[in-house]
Formats: structure tokens, sequence, C-alpha cells
């Protein structure tokens, strides 16, 4: 109880006796709390193995163990960029590529230069590049080993280009007049309404409306050379090569000039059985879409 002497003697004061009670109470409450706290580190360490013998772990180790993440970099080195895969060469250019290395250093040193050229356009997959320099290839007096599978090449790449929706050495753009159609294009053009379909595969001609554009040929001269005993034909547009067949001729086909036109007996179909030219079923196709009717055949023994 709170006692204290006053003006009248000895008296009690109820609010001093509280306060002392609230902070005997406060600080009871603390002791249990600091004892709780020491009981569950105690019991907390008991529950953890120590290893003997181990170092403890470094802080690197630490913080790569926890994040797989930054496990896989380098610590305290700045994010470099991931390196791009490098380009490789198409499988079905791979032989023609290989060989070219590897007597790169037989040949001459302009060879060698337009050799590395190519090499590289074809890895980029850079076609006007990789046309470019194997123009340049198959023309050089030390390429005639390898001129065959140059041109073969060659004619790939072209027909790539040719079919790649953007403009060419051998296309242009023209616009949709009113009444025109695949076949009215084709005729008007000097091509073949196949022709016309494959150069705008995205093209409705159901919903042909004027304005549009749709790219054609230019006019081409187009002419099939066949070669019987080599047993392959160049087609040639303007007089430059465009593509090479692989075929067998009749031994009795006469090397003249079988021109192509749309009367009985002068299609592509009727002269390839005239001439007795075999060839694989594609290429046979594909033929007769670019020997449009005005073109001609011409047959040498060579």
């Amino acid at each position: 109880m709170g006692y204290a002497r006053g003006k009248f003697g000895v008296e009690y004061h109820p609010a001093e006796t509280e306060t002392h009670r609230l902070r005997g109470l406060v600080f009871v409450v603390l002791v249990l709390v600091a004892v709780a706290f020491v009981w569950y580190k105690i019991s907390s360490r008991r529950d953890v193995p120590v290893a003997k013998d181990v170092d403890p772990p470094s802080i690197p180790q630490i913080i790569t163990s926890s994040n797989p993440t930054i496990a896989n970099s380098n610590l305290g080195k700045p994010d470099l960029p991931r390196p791009q895969p490098t380009p490789t060469v198409a499988p079905e250019v791979r032989p023609l590529v290989r060989q070219l290395l590897e007597t790169e250093s037989l040949r001459p040193q302009r060879d060698q230069v337009l050799i590395r050229r190519y090499a590289e356009a074809e890895r980029q997959g850079n076609l006007r590049n990789s046309i470019d320099a194997i123009k340049k290839l198959y023309n050089r007096p030390s390429m005639a080993d390898l001129r065959d599978p140059l041109m073969r090449r060659l004619g790939d790449l072209n027909r790539q280009m040719l079919f790649s929706g953007s403009l060419t050495p051998w296309t242009q753009r023209i616009t949709v007049r009113r009444g025109d159609s695949r076949n009215r294009i084709a005729h008007e053009y000097r091509t073949t309404p196949a022709a016309v379909a494959k150069l705008n595969p995205l093209v409705k001609w159901e919903k042909l409306h004027p304005g549009d554009n749709v790219i054609v040929f230019k006019f081409l001269n187009a002419i099939l050379v066949v070669h019987k005993q080599l047993g392959y034909a160049d087609l040639t547009y303007n007089g430059d090569f465009f593509c090479r067949y692989y075929l067998t001729a009749a031994k009795s086909a006469k090397c003249e000039v079988y021109p192509i036109s749309s009367e009985a007996g002068q299609t592509v179909g009727a002269r390839f059985r005239e001439l007795g030219l075999s060839l694989f079923p594609a290429d046979h196709a594909e033929l007769e879409m670019f020997l449009p009717p005005g073109s001609r055949i011409t047959v040498t023994e060579q």
C-alpha cells in the first residue's frame, strides 16, 4: 500500500500504489520474453548437425548455391550478351563449299578471294552475293574441274531469287487493268499462266481488281540448249545462263532448232516427245512453265 506523511499526518495514496504494480508487471513480462528468446536459440542450435573438418562456405558460394542463375554467371563481372550461333552452310551446298575450300590453296590468289567470298555468302544466306560470287567463279579458267557443280548451284540460287517475292533481273511489276485475268496477263507478257501464278502466290485471281500489282517476266527470250552427249540442258534467258537440268535425249534427235508454239505438235510436251527427252517429272513441269510460246529448244551434239 502507498503511505506518505501529509499535512494531516500519515495519509494513503492509491494512484502511487497502482503505478508501482504496473512497473513490476512490465518487468516480469520482459524477463519472460528474454528467457523465451534464449531458450529458442539454444533449441535451434541443437537441431542443426555440426560437420567436422569442413570449412564454412564463402559468400560467393552461398549466393550461387541459393540462386542457380547467378551460379551460371561470372560473379562480380557485368553480364555479357550471349554469343549468336554461327551461320552454317545449307546441307545440300556443303560438299561444294568443302571442295572449294580444300582446293583453295591450289588456285590463283584472285580465285582464293572469290572462294572465300562465296563461302561466306552461303553461310550468311545472302542470295545476291552468292550469285555474284559464283558467276565470277565459274568463268575462271582454274574452275574447270568444278564448273558443273557451280552451274548447278547457280541454277538453284537463281530459282530461289526468282520466287523470293521481290523484283529480280528477270521480272517486273505491272498494274492490273479492267478485264485482266491470269491467262490474259500471261498472253500479253509472253509467259505462261503457271509462271504468273508461281510468281504471285498470294494473289487471289478470282478476286483480281483494277489497280492491283502483280509480278511477271520481262518479255524474256528463253532458249533451252540440249547437250546430247553431256546429258544436260541449260536454260538461258536473254542469252544469260539461268538453270541446268539433267536429262537424256534420243540418239535419233537431230541437232536443230525447235520453236515452241501453241500449235499442235509444237508445245513443250510435244517437242520433248519428239526429241525423246527424259528428265525428272518436277523438271519437266518446271520447263513447261519456263518455256512459253515463242521460246525454242536447240539440240547440240556435245
